[in-house]
C-alpha cells in the first residue's frame, strides 16, 4: 500500500531460470476509493516488463505471476517502488 502521501512510480519484472514456462506478469491497482484497475499485462519481449505505473497515495498493488506453459520453473520476481517525480 502507498501511504506515503505522494504519488510513486513502479516497475516489476520477472524471470525464469529455463524459460520453459513461458512466464507472465500482471498487476491490479486497488484505490483507496475501493475501485480496481483491470489486470494489466507485461509486454511478451522476452524479460516481462512493467515500468512507468503511478502508484497514486493510498493504492494497493498486487503483482501477479503464471506460466502459460504447465511445467515446474523457478524464477525471480523483483520490483522497485520509486518518487513518481524520478519517472
Amino acid at each position: 500500500m502507498n501511504n506515503t502521501g505522494t504519488m510513486k512510480n513502479l516497475i516489476g519484472f520477472v524471470n525464469g531460470t529455463t524459460g520453459d514456462a513461458d512466464l507472465t506478469l500482471a498487476l491490479i491497482i486497488k484505490y483507496k476509493n475501493g475501485r480496481e484497475s483491470d489486470m494489466l499485462y507485461a509486454s511478451r519481449m522476452g524479460t516481462r516488463i512493467i515500468s512507468g505505473i503511478l502508484i497514486p497515495d493510498g493504492a494497493t498493488v498486487y503483482l501477479v505471476t503464471g506460466a502459460i506453459k504447465n511445467v515446474s520453473e523457478q524464477y525471480r520476481l523483483t520490483f522497485d517502488v520509486g518518487d513518481a517525480s524520478d519517472f
